[in-house]
């Protein structure tokens, strides 16, 4: 199709590689293990495009992983992250019966240390030098006690931050 990009190499890093090591290399994979809390083995300005899909709220130092995206990007490139959205019904509720945001209650702490709002997540990316930040929602959040969404019970019309059980932003690098 035109004007999308081609893709010609990906990377990933993660404090395991999946399998035992060699998993996706043989797709064109090419895996770093790192903790992702420290700057990762790779020059600057590799990248186009950096995903963190439900990363951010793993990691102890957001701030100091925003800078390290925008030392990895390249100008123009882009961030897309998602992260449990602790401003949805869901959360709120657990942080007024329980004193925490329900992704960061038993059983997803200790993976779960770092809880960011719609503005942090936004203050986080501008003050490491992202321009263009949106800010989205996914659009599905399940009902407490239910094996329902919101989206199901209201027929698709609750939906956005109160409803939705991820935020995604985006952002580029100058």
């Amino acid at each position: 199709m035109a004007g999308r990009p081609t893709v010609t190499s990906v990377t990933a890093a993660d404090l395991v590689t999946p399998g035992g090591g060699g998993a996706g290399a043989e797709r064109g994979v090419h895996w770093l293990q790192a903790d992702l809390n420290a700057p990762l083995p790779v020059p600057d300005h590799q990248f186009d495009l950096l995903v963190a899909v439900e990363i951010i709220e793993h990691l102890e130092n957001p701030r100091a992983v925003a800078r390290e995206w925008r030392r990895l990007l390249k100008p123009g490139g882009q961030v897309v992250l998602s992260t449990p959205n602790v401003e949805c019904i869901r959360s709120l509720a657990a942080l007024v019966a329980r004193g925490h945001f329900l992704p960061f209650t038993e059983p997803w702490y200790p993976a779960h240390i770092t809880a960011l709002t719609a503005a942090d997540v936004r203050r986080v990316l501008a003050e490491a030098g992202f321009v263009n930040i949106q800010i989205r929602y996914s659009g599905h959040g399940r009902i407490p006690k239910l094996a329902l969404t919101w989206q199901q019970a209201s027929l698709g019309l609750l939906r956005g931050c109160r409803f939705s059980d991820n935020l995604v932003a985006t952002a580029q690098a100058p």
